[in-house]
Parts: structure tokens; sequence; C-alpha cells
């Protein structure tokens, strides 16, 4: 490999992996804020898109608010879907079950859920490879819910099922995204306005409000790390790897959000790193990167 061609792939793969490492952290973060300091479900939603919502603004400008191929039908799937309702249930998720169950579970779900929904919707070929890759996502997400739901902690149930809504969600975004045919910062900035429109006056107004409740250094932190590194700063990132490497090799980055966000976890929230959790991050890992199909740089597939 040539060494413009090396540095290149340096800079993508070092963009998804500060993208990987923000989006880890983001589960336990959102679990502690929630736990500790009392911030409701719509605070955390509504930091999401805050500070995403007013710069992605002059691209929405530029480019409109109607979603390419997909119309304004698509806009609207992009909004309600990775948009705020997707931070909502992600945070309400995170009430009920471990921030580690749920960094495993939904970025292993969703590319799983997307080669689903594309094969039902755009006759995408699943192949021997992605069925396998599915397989063991499935294995390690099902893995891990049921030992707790043995432990008979039932009352995650409900943080489960929210997981798992959250998955079809991104996977109905990246269908739609793909049927738009815009680009990644386009798609970003309509469900990130469009979310900030919405849901804005809707917690203004009927939102169980707790922000003005933290001390000032834990709101900044809530402020710039939820609004500006996980609504801003990762997708930017994220968008940077898809341009410099291509959607799959991006997408691949993401079997290091589970991975990051069980290591944080632990001394963060003091959640348990047994078994069920390393065989889960293993094989979700591995299924992620099946399913993507992504591959090194230089290496040719068989």
């Amino acid at each position: 490999m040539a060494a413009s061609e090396r540095r290149k792939f340096l800079y993508g793969a070092g963009a998804g992996v500060l993208a990987a490492l923000i989006w880890g952290g983001y589960f336990p973060v959102s679990r502690l804020v929630l736990r500790d300091s009392a911030l409701s479900p719509e605070d955390v939603a509504f930091l999401r898109f805050c500070i995403a919502g007013v710069v992605f603004l002059p691209v929405l400008l530029r480019h409109g608010l109607k979603a390419g191929r997909a119309g304004w039908l698509g806009s609207v799937i992009l909004t309600l879907t990775v948009g705020f309702p997707y931070a909502f249930a992600m945070a309400l998720g995170l009430g009920f079950a471990p921030a580690s169950h749920g960094a495993i579970s939904v970025p292993g779900m969703f590319p799983v859920l997307t080669a689903i929904l594309g094969f039902l919707v755009l006759r995408d070929p699943l192949g021997a490879r992605r069925l396998v890759g599915v397989g063991l996502v499935l294995a390690g997400v099902v893995g891990v819910g049921w030992h707790a739901l043995w432990q008979d902690q039932l009352g995650q149930w409900q943080g489960y099922a929210l997981f798992f809504m959250c998955g079809w969600m991104w996977a109905a975004f990246s269908v739609t995204a793909r049927i738009a045919s815009i680009s990644a910062v386009h798609v970003t900035a309509i469900l990130s306005v469009g979310s900030l429109a919405v849901f804005g006056p809707i917690y203004g107004l009927f939102g169980d409000i707790q922000l003005l409740e933290l001390p000032m250094g834990e709101f900044l932190f809530q402020l710039v790390y939820q609004g500006l590194g996980v609504g801003v700063v990762a997708m930017f990132c994220y968008n940077h790897a898809i341009n410099v490497l291509g959607a799959a090799q991006a997408a691949s980055f993401g079997g290091l959000v589970p991975c990051i966000a069980v290591l944080l976890s632990a001394p963060m929230l003091g959640e348990p790193l047994g078994w069920a959790e390393v065989g889960g991050i293993a094989a979700v890992t591995g299924g992620i990167y099946l399913v993507t199909g992504a591959r090194l740089p230089g290496v040719r597939r068989a």
C-alpha cells in the first residue's frame, strides 16, 4: 500500500475510532447521569440535539429538508427514527437495563436488522457470510439478555425491549438513508434540525426538565459531551470515515462500541464484567464484522 493510501486509511480509521470512543462512552455516561443526577430521559434526548440542531442548520438551509429520492416521507422517517424518538427510547432503556447490555444490544442488532430489512425492502442478498454474522450477533445479544433475566433481574426486560426497538429504528433509518442517496452530512442535518424543531417545543412545554438543577460544572460537561461530542463530533468523524473508507469499513467500527462501553461501565457504574458480557462482546463484534462485510486495506477476499 502506497504511503498516501496508508495515510488516508489512518485518517479514516482514526476518525472511526474517535466516533466509537464517544459513542461507547455515551452508554455509561447516560446511565450514570440518569441514575445519580436525577436527569429525565427527556433531558438526555434534548441534550442530544440542542447543539447539533444549531450546528447543522446551515447544511440544511443549503441542501434543503427533502431527503433526496426518499422525498418528504424520507425526511419524516429519518427524524422519527434516529432523531429524538431514538434518543428518548435509549435514555429510557438505560434507566431499566445495564449500560453494558445496551451497548452490546443496540450496536450489535442494528447492522443485523439493517441487513434483514435491506433484504426485505431492497432485495439485498444476505449470503453465507452475512448469515453467519447474523447468527453470531443474535447469539451474543440473546445470551447477555437471557443471563440477566435468568438471574431474576426481571425488571430489566423493559430495557431490552427498548433496546430492540432502537435497533429497528437504526435499521429503518439506514435503509431510508440509502434510498435517499444524499450525503451523510445532509442526512444528519435533516434528523438533527428536525428533532430540535419538533422535540424542542414539546420538551419546553411538557418535559420533565431537570437540567437546571445540575451543578454548573456537571451541566456544562453534559452539554459538551452529549450535545457537542455525541451529536456533532462523533457524527462528523463517522461521516469522514465513510467518505475515506467506505460505508462497510466505517460501519465495522461499530464493533468497538460494545467493547468500549463495557470496559467503561465496570469502573464507572460497578456493572459486572462476567462471562456473559465477555462472550456477548466477542460474538457481537465478530458478527458485526461479518455482516458489514468490512475488510482490511490490501486484503483481497477469496
